[in-house]
């Protein structure tokens, strides 16, 4: 799913914001994000730890063949080689190795030039407090369609925002009835084994969508079986640098 969806990307990949942003998950990790001696556990090790080497040996040779501990540039230059990429599959290796969710891989290899210079530079943008959770609920929880709504800023501001209140992307290439599922566990207080077996949606991507939900995940839902019309969130949860609310 996540290499499909990767490579029917319409741009060519922007190197040094993916570098960035896939440096600041590794560093979180504990790994090694520079060239040099190796003094901390290397990206390549992990893909190695989560793949294995039988399986890697079909797709990266090289990779599956290095020794722990030593550095393999098509892999692990991904978090430091910021003006020459390396091939599809490293990226989508690192990807998957750094990165629990889907959303999340995907958000980290969509970044643009443009939204590192948005985030860089602080640029104040602004969004009116209960405006984001009710088009995110009137758009069934698509960040796409979500996005369409706010046309004067870019869309990596608003999947970030979404991400940071704990607000998955029920839309795009998540299972079809993961909504169906979630809105069982939390507003129909079914189990989570249940919610998941019912609309048959895999257990571990029902878990990773409640490990990573925030607070008001079930309020959102009843705005969605709303149709978006309830307000809520008396107060920020959260602030990204690149976000300011409007009074």
């Amino acid at each position: 799913m996540l290499a499909q969806a990767f490579l029917e990307r319409p741009k060519p990949l922007a190197v040094r914001p993916i570098a960035m942003n896939f440096k600041k998950k590794a560093t979180e990790l504990g790994l090694q994000t520079y060239a040099g001696k190796v003094k901390h556990a290397l990206l390549s090790d992990l893909v190695i730890s989560k793949f294995g080497r039988e399986w890697l040996q079909a797709v990266m040779p090289k990779l599956a063949a290095k020794s722990e501990g030593k550095i393999l540039n098509s892999i692990d230059g991904v978090l430091y080689c910021y003006k020459s990429s390396s091939t599809s599959v490293a990226y989508l290796l690192a990807a998957s190795a750094l990165f629990e969710t889907y959303d999340q891989a995907m958000l980290a290899l969509e970044a643009t030039d443009e939204e590192e210079q948005v985030v860089s530079s602080r640029q104040s943008i602004r969004i009116p407090k209960n405006e984001l959770p009710k088009h995110y609920a009137a758009s069934n929880g698509d960040y796409r369609a979500t996005t369409e709504l706010f046309p004067k800023i870019n869309d990596f501001v608003v999947r970030n925002r979404l991400q940071a209140l704990g607000l998955p992307n029920f839309g795009g290439r998540s299972h079809p009835n993961l909504l169906q599922a979630a809105s069982a566990f939390y507003l129909e207080q079914k189990s989570l084994i249940e919610s998941a077996t019912v609309f048959g949606v895999p257990l571990s991507q029902l878990e990773s969508l409640v490990r990573n939900a925030g607070v008001s995940m079930a309020k959102v839902l009843k705005m969605i079986a709303q149709g978006g019309e309830q307000r809520f969130f008396t107060k920020t949860q959260q602030n990204l640098p690149t976000v300011c609310f409007a009074n």
